[in-house]
């Protein structure tokens, strides 16, 4: 029977499989004996980024039976199946983040799985936002107020990490794809963060710290242009995540015409000595600095893109076993 997403960590055969497709070892070359620091953080994060590509193919070929529903489980062996002992394999932001908590939980950290509400507004890539003073520009204090009102659903999940060994609590999450974070932030507020490419975060905390239930903003920087602002990505609570609803989020992402997950296949992945690679549809793009950018098309996204996948990320196999493809404006809406 398929677990639901509130199974909690990994087996020791699990996390030896997770820790073997990251290649991650110790100094004592037992890797299940690291112990849980802010250096094993660190180092989990990173490896993890460099060899799990972030992909959504399993909400775009999916078998027949699983239109109408989620398209991917968030159940540790099922997660661990896809990524890990296949070997081949990404997932999207819930199957990234939630692969994550179970193994730094089996490794000793303790992982709070939030929810988030993206407010974050894709013109911060454009150099035609408004021109803001240096001061403006270091609080953004009134992008905190519209992000804080924003309308929006939580559709993404992070982690807050923190451990015996380790004397505070960190954001973690490699699940944003072009956006992931590439080390863990200090739950605090203004600290900094770096992301891929240059991209930087900062942390807001966004309502009173007496508060029940603060409420906290992530906000990025893009290197494209340093007069840009900080802009907010999105905003969470330290609340656990109800597994019910993380699992609610799953079934939305994979069915209803809203959903924010990209329209066509895409993966991305930071690749040593390469870059960021990434497919969107028809369309690779290498990235091996901010202004350093190799892009061409494919021909067909059915046939080309299979080689294309498993050229730069391993990825095999998503098109077998009887799938169809599907588009995902294109699957059934259930009444939210």
């Amino acid at each position: 029977m398929t677990q639901t997403a509130n199974a909690d960590t990994l087996t020791p055969a699990q996390l030896s499989s997770y820790l073997a497709r990251i290649g991650f070892k110790s100094a004592s070359n037992d890797a299940s004996a690291a112990l849980p620091t802010l250096e094993t953080l660190e180092r989990v994060q990173h490896l993890q980024l460099h060899s799990i590509p972030y992909e959504n193919l399993s909400l775009h070929w999916r078998m027949p039976e699983a239109i109408g529903g989620a398209a991917c489980s968030l159940a540790p062996a099922d997660l661990v199946e896809k990524m890990c002992l296949g070997g081949t394999r990404g997932g999207y932001c819930l199957e990234l983040n939630g692969l994550l908590a179970r193994a730094l939980r089996a490794l000793g950290f303790q992982v709070t799985v939030c929810t988030a509400a993206v407010v974050y507004d894709a013109a911060v890539e454009s150099n035609s936002n408004t021109q803001r003073s240096e001061a403006e520009n270091e609080d953004a204090e009134d992008d905190l107020s519209s992000a804080l009102e924003a309308q929006a659903w939580p559709t993404h999940t992070l982690l807050l990490v923190s451990s015996t060994a380790m004397e505070d609590s960190y954001l973690v999450d490699i699940g944003l794809a072009k956006y992931s974070l590439t080390e863990p932030i200090l739950i605090q507020d203004k600290a900094l963060g770096a992301g891929i490419m240059g991209k930087q975060f900062r942390l807001r905390l966004a309502t009173n710290p007496s508060d029940a239930d603060p409420t906290w903003i992530l906000q990025i920087k893009t290197p494209s242009d340093p007069s840009v602002p900080w802009k907010s990505y999105y905003r969470f609570s330290a609340t656990a995540a109800d597994p019910a609803a993380v699992d609610q989020i799953n079934t939305w992402m994979s069915r209803a015409p809203e959903s924010l997950t990209p329209q066509v296949p895409f993966a991305t992945m930071l690749i040593a000595g390469i870059g960021q690679v990434s497919i969107m549809g028809t369309e690779v793009e290498i990235r091996k600095g901010p202004s350093d950018v190799e892009r061409w098309k494919i021909a067909d996204v059915d046939e080309e893109l299979e080689r294309e996948m498993k050229q730069w990320f391993g990825v095999a196999g998503f098109r077998d076993g009887g799938v169809v493809r599907v588009r995902v404006r294109e699957t059934p809406a259930p009444a939210w």
